[in-house]
């Protein structure tokens, strides 16, 4: 896989795109009930449509939703497997997550909903961080 240019805070060349969804949409997060949060909430409260991008380096692993026409990341959100999740499935639909998001310079976090189109989408994106150890698109190693 070809070198990529810098695409976030931390992340410069060698980098392997894991997983590239064209369509993918954010929502602001309304509070988490009782048995987790809900796509239909979610739904309700629409933010951005934009590129989804999963980016490795090394052990290192980052989501990216970028605009589409800029190819600017809107939000960023680190996946590690030591520490607080990247991501949490809705109760009530296989397609729609909250992300973690966090600026990587200081620290500071908070969540988005995130929903694709397809059950096809969200089942590459569920995946693509998890792939076994040797595995080409393999990011970080489970804990």
């Amino acid at each position: 896989m070809a070198a990529a240019p810098v695409i976030a805070d931390g992340f410069e060349e060698s980098v392997r795109t894991l997983c590239m969804i064209e369509n993918a949409f954010l929502f602001k997060v309304p509070p988490r009930g009782a048995t987790g949060y809900s796509a239909s909430a979610l739904k309700a409260n629409p933010l951005f449509s934009g590129r989804l991008e999963m980016m490795a380096k090394g052990e290192e692993c980052v989501i990216l939703v970028k605009d589409k026409t800029t190819g600017k990341p809107y939000v960023t959100c680190p996946v590690r497997y030591k520490g607080p999740p990247a991501y949490e499935a809705t109760f009530d639909s296989s397609r729609y997550f909250v992300l973690r998001i966090e600026n990587l310079k200081t620290g500071k976090h908070a969540y988005a909903g995130l929903g694709f189109n397809k059950r096809e989408e969200a089942l590459d994106f569920k995946v693509a961080p998890t792939l076994p150890a040797g595995h080409p698109s393999h990011c970080a190693k489970p804990a």
